[in-house]
């Protein structure tokens, strides 16, 4: 997929306007509602997403929403947490959306090298730079075998934009600008997010049709 902007009221988001509740959708149960057929999967980033976090807003408000649990949050090893994002996966029965957050965004796109066959589609929101992490080669360098979205901001402390633009790029990824909106978490003002919702709904809309069979289980990571 070539990198782009989804439109132009999306990718140029002010922090101010993000902030503000336009989404009215009531919590939907399991059986229906905007993501019915797709079981979506939060993958927080370092330190885990708190109970005022946007990832953990969606939860509450989505039960058909559920989260990778890693063990040890304050240590962001690469190959563990694309563990936890694999095994996750297998346990559900529906297509899986991945939406990830900062260095959980670096765990997904490692753990589709493995198993992209059991990932529909992901949205990854700031991702962490690698670089710090000293990981950029063990990162797909290549277009990923599902749509993603990768939203980046103009002042992300963990990330410069022009490198956000890139792996994008790379990865195939429709790409969407947030002007001012920091590492798009809690501090920055970040404690729901209804035009991220909206970006997911495209998202799924963009994926295999819900209820496709799934490929045989390829490998496990080892």
């Amino acid at each position: 997929m070539p990198v782009q902007a989804l439109s132009r009221s999306v990718a140029h988001t002010t922090q101010n306007h993000s902030n503000t509740r336009s989404d009215t959708t009531a919590p939907v149960g399991l059986g229906g509602g905007r993501f019915a057929g797709y079981r979506v999967l939060m993958v927080p980033g370092l330190f885990g997403s708190g109970p005022d976090h946007w990832q953990s807003d969606w939860q509450r408000r989505h039960p058909r929403f559920d989260r990778v649990e890693q063990d040890d949050w304050t240590w962001p090893n690469l190959e563990r947490w694309s563990r936890k994002v694999v095994e996750t996966a297998i346990q559900a029965d529906e297509p899986v959306i991945l939406v990830a957050h900062s260095f959980g965004c670096l765990a997904s796109v490692r753990a589709s090298v493995f198993q992209s066959n059991l990932i529909a589609g992901a949205l990854l929101v700031a991702p962490a730079d690698p670089a710090r992490f000293k990981i950029e080669a063990k990162l797909p360098q290549h277009t990923i075998d599902f749509p993603t979205t990768l939203v980046a901001s103009t002042n992300d402390p963990w990330m410069p934009f022009a490198k956000a633009q890139a792996w994008a790029e790379r990865w195939g990824s429709n790409f969407v600008q947030l002007d001012g909106a920091g590492h798009v978490n809690v501090k920055s003002g970040y404690s729901e997010w209804p035009l991220g919702l909206e970006l997911l709904e495209r998202l799924c809309r963009s994926v295999a049709p819900a209820g496709q069979t799934r490929a045989p289980l390829l490998q496990l990571l080892h």
